[in-house]
């Protein structure tokens, strides 16, 4: 063996040793990185002109599974998806409130029949009727404070995931950057392991706010597709936005050459799903169940009231605006319905006893009516010197001083009656900002009706209406116990049910719901932990293993060192021979 192969022989296991302690060295100083993957040199003999040369470092790599690394990247994406969902919804079960809480929708409601039904149980004063409106108020004033908390933890989410989409778009033109010097690197034979590193922490976090598949390419980089299949990062980035589609927020990637393309999926994982199930599903559903018990309680209630009077009774009633003509809400009658004035004693002075054929036809105390103009003119004429009137799409009644009273007795019994149909005598009133109890009723307790008219007596006949009646407080405390026919909406259950059970049943399914998100999370973070304690298994630095592999190099480095050292003494021998 001649001088010259001895010394490459030992630069090249200097070289190489060297490198080793270098890796080892990395290796060692991520002992606690947990999305670190070890890296290993892979050495071979080297060789010159068919002679041995020594040794060289064939390739560094990172010691990676593949499958382990998919397992793990799904099982963050499903963690991360529940660990919104359950976020989320805990923040709408505080809001929502339990039974047994003051502030809680249910509290409100029950507070509001009890107030009705203590008042019927005593001679309403004005307090004590104030007392049962205040009561009524605060539930509708919650219901709305409900809905607008929902709509801001929808906006939270939203602005959340807006967010989480900045980052992801960073992220991706980062891991292109990344794959195109890891490319340029691998064709000059450079270690690209510190980029490949670089890479996968990138990936690791981008599979926490979306679900991706990373493909392996020849040259050490990846391609990350969305989990549709599309690509949106290899070379180039499709980058990704959240868009108001058809009224609901998709996700969507954008790719030069192509028109914009939905990859919304509620089945998939990411923080971003949580996000936008949540804005496009569960917010929606729950706004339509609570405007849904809204509505049918303000129905129910006024539905009460307009059954029953003031006493004494109002000089004018005026009804709400209805979306038909005159024509077209009286063909929605049936049955019949009496309208009379009384005199300050509550006798009745005038009377119009109203039958309902059909299609808008009737007759008014025996004169036939066949549309709204007829109508409005033969009951003017039983009324007088009252009036009737329909301004601007609202009935209007004038007692010209004297007492309006209005019964009902619609066919089928179910049906709404006239004063209801036309919101003569409604206890609730519905503008921009929701449900409220009328404002005149609310100034004047007084406005309450609690008293039950009776129209069946002749004119000159009375008193109709008595001051110490309460049966409407009573119908109003009993409001609770009444059927109510409820739409199916948000997933709900439709069909009769009572106010407080249908308000059961929406508080039933907030908390099943978050009850089944919590434990989701639970488990999904057992599988992502368990997923990443296996990773890491493989792809972790356990730190006895390169205590040895550091002496092995060291080792080696010395040995190279004494060879290297050697054939320098015999160099010299050589030389002074010469001399």
């Amino acid at each position: 063996m001649s001088l010259n192969i001895l010394f490459s022989n030992a630069y090249s296991g200097l070289r190489a040793a060297q490198t080793a302690l270098q890796v080892t060295s990395d290796n060692i100083a991520n002992v606690d990185n947990t999305r670190y993957a070890r890296k290993v040199v892979d050495q071979e003999a080297a060789a010159y002109s068919g002679a041995g040369a020594g040794v060289r470092v064939a390739q560094i790599r990172r010691v990676a599974d593949q499958f382990l690394q998919t397992a793990s990247l799904q099982a963050q994406s499903g963690a991360a998806q529940a660990s919104v969902t359950a976020d989320l919804l805990d923040q709408v079960q505080a809001l929502f409130g339990l039974p047994t809480e003051s502030y809680s929708l249910s509290s409100h409601l029950q507070e509001l029949f009890t107030a009705f039904t203590e008042l019927a149980g005593t001679d309403p004063t004005r307090a004590s009727r104030s007392a049962a409106l205040i009561a009524t108020q605060e539930f509708f004033s919650r219901a709305q404070d409900f809905a607008a908390g929902l709509t801001d933890v929808a906006a939270q989410a939203e602005s959340r995931a807006r967010d989480d989409i900045s980052r992801v778009n960073v992220m991706l033109t980062s891991i292109a950057d990344l794959n195109r010097k890891i490319s340029e690197g691998a064709a000059s034979q450079l270690d690209i392991s510190g980029l490949q590193q670089r890479q996968s922490e990138m990936i690791d976090e981008l599979a926490g706010l979306i679900e991706i598949n990373v493909q392996s390419t020849s040259y050490g980089g990846v391609i990350v597709r969305a989990f549709d299949g599309r690509e949106v990062a290899g070379f180039d980035v499709s980058p990704l936005s959240i868009e108001n589609v058809g009224g609901e927020a998709r996700l969507m990637i954008h790719t030069d050459g192509f028109p914009p393309h939905d990859v919304t999926d509620t089945r998939g994982g990411g923080s971003i799903t949580g996000y936008l199930t949540f804005i496009n599903e569960t917010e929606p559903a729950l706004t339509a169940q609570i405007v849904e018990l809204t509505e049918q309680t303000a129905a129910e209630l006024n539905r009460i009231h307009n059954a029953h009077s003031p006493a004494p009774p109002p000089t004018r009633l005026e009804g709400r605006t209805v979306s038909a003509s005159l024509d077209a809400a009286l063909a929605l009658q049936s049955g019949t319905t009496t309208i009379a004035l009384t005199d300050g004693a509550a006798n009745i002075t005038a009377k119009a006893d109203i039958t309902f054929t059909g299609g808008g036809a009737g007759d008014v105390n025996g004169v036939a009516f066949t549309d709204g103009a007829s109508f409005l003119a033969a009951l003017n004429a039983a009324l007088a010197p009252g009036s009737a009137d329909f301004p601007d799409g609202r009935l209007t009644l004038d007692g010209a001083g004297a007492g309006v009273l209005v019964t009902s007795a619609p066919s089928p019994a179910s049906a709404p009656g006239f004063s209801q149909s036309f919101g003569l005598n409604d206890l609730i009133a519905q503008g921009d900002g929701g449900f409220s109890v009328r404002s005149d009723i609310m100034a004047n307790p007084f406005a309450l009706s609690l008293a039950r008219a009776d129209l069946s007596g002749a004119v000159g006949s009375g008193p109709a209406v008595l001051k110490g009646d309460v049966r409407g407080a009573d119908a109003l405390g009993q409001a609770a116990k009444n059927p109510v026919n409820f739409n199916a909406v948000g997933g709900g259950l439709g069909g009769p049910q009572t106010l407080g059970d249908y308000l059961s049943g929406v508080g039933s399914n907030i908390a099943r719901q978050t009850d089944s998100a919590m434990g989701r999370k639970a488990n999904l973070e057992a599988v992502a932990l368990e997923a990443s304690a296996r990773r890491a298994s493989l792809e972790g630095v356990n730190l006895d293993e390169e205590l040895v592999q550091l002496t092995t190099y060291q080792q080696a480095y010395n040995a190279s060192a004494r060879v290297l050292q050697a054939a320098n003494e015999l160099y010299e021998v050589l030389i002074n021979i010469g001399r």
